[in-house]
């Protein structure tokens, strides 16, 4: 959501990944979560945690600025083939003139 990956399931909640191996019941969650832990560990994983989504966003960033090069460019060929088009059809609906030539509105239709 909001252009990144939704967090699910225990992993989002922030338990460390080899403690969730050693889940098995509601009871052994509630006493990791209650646990106090170490305040270097938390500092750690939050520097972590936050050198990973400014990673993210970049790649995100960097997705978003190709995406908009590509569109730009796809939209640069549509609308020289669209030019390309009116010329021929207004090539083959009207005749050449010379510069200077008077031309009445009823004789164009």
């Amino acid at each position: 959501m909001f252009g990144c990956k939704a967090r699910v399931g225990l992993a989002s909640v922030g338990i460390p990944v080899d403690e969730l191996c050693n889940l098995s019941m509601e009871e052994d969650i509630e006493k990791i979560m209650l646990q106090p832990e170490n305040n270097e560990d938390n500092e750690i994983r939050d520097e972590n945690s936050e050198n990973n989504e400014i990673g993210d966003e970049k790649c995100l960033v960097n997705k978003r600025q190709e995406n908009i090069t590509n569109e730009r460019n796809n939209s640069i060929q549509c609308l020289k083939k669209q030019a390309e088009r009116m010329t021929t059809q207004s090539n083959k609906k009207y005749q050449e003139l010379e510069v200077g030539t008077t031309v009445h509105p009823h004789a164009i239709y």
